[in-house]
C-alpha cells in the first residue's frame, strides 16, 4: 500500500481469503469497521499508532482467533477499544520482540536483522509472541523480504567464527 493512502473504507478488504500480510501506509489515518473482516489467513498487520480503528477491523481473521479476546462467532469482539489498542501493540516496543518487529517490517534491513539475531541467538527466531507467532513465521509471510532460513544460518555461523562476508 502506498504511503499516500490515508483511509481504508468500510469492509475495504473483507473476504480477502488469501491475504496474510498487509503493509499499511505509514500515513494511514483511519481504518473503517470490518476493513479486514474474514481475511481468514491475515496474521500480520502492523498498524501505525496514530491510526484510528473502527469496529471489528479484524473479525474472522487468524489474528483475532489467536488473540486472548472473547469473540462471538468470530464476528464481533467483546471490547472493540481494547482489541484496537492491542492490534497496534502486538509486538510492543521492548527488546523482547525486536526480532518480531524486524521480521514483520516492510523495510527489513538485513544488517539490523542479523545484528538482532547475533545478539539474541538463533533461538530467538523461534520465540513466540503473545499470539503464538515466531519471527520465522513473520519472515515467511513477509513478501517484502528475501531473507531465507539458510542465509540466516550461514550468516550466523560466519559471524560466530568471525569471518563475516
Amino acid at each position: 500500500m502506498s504511503d499516500t493512502v490515508r483511509r481504508i473504507e468500510f469492509r475495504g478488504f473483507d473476504n480477502g481469503y488469501s491475504l496474510s500480510y498487509v503493509r499499511l501506509s505509514r500515513n494511514l489515518e483511519e481504518i473503517d469497521g470490518g476493513a479486514f473482516a474474514w481475511c481468514t489467513k491475515l496474521i500480520i498487520l502492523q498498524v501505525p499508532q496514530h491510526t484510528e480503528l473502527g469496529s471489528t477491523v479484524i473479525a474472522g481473521t487468524e489474528l483475532i482467533r489467536r488473540s486472548l479476546f472473547e469473540t462471538y462467532n468470530s464476528e464481533t469482539y467483546h471490547n472493540d477499544e481494547e482489541v484496537n489498542e492491542w492490534i497496534k501493540n502486538i509486538n510492543g516496543d521492548t527488546e523482547e520482540y525486536a526480532l518480531h518487529r524486524a521480521c514483520s517490517s516492510y523495510n527489513l534491513m538485513t544488517n539490523i536483522f542479523h545484528g538482532i539475531v547475533k545478539r539474541k541467538g538463533l533461538k530467538a527466531l523461534k520465540k513466540k509472541n503473545e499470539v503464538g507467532i515466531t519471527p520465522l513465521e513473520y519472515l515467511d509471510s513477509n513478501q517484502f523480504t528475501d531473507i531465507s532460513q539458510s542465509a540466516i544460518m550461514k550468516r550466523y555461523v560466519l559471524d560466530m567464527i568471525g569471518d563475516v562476508v
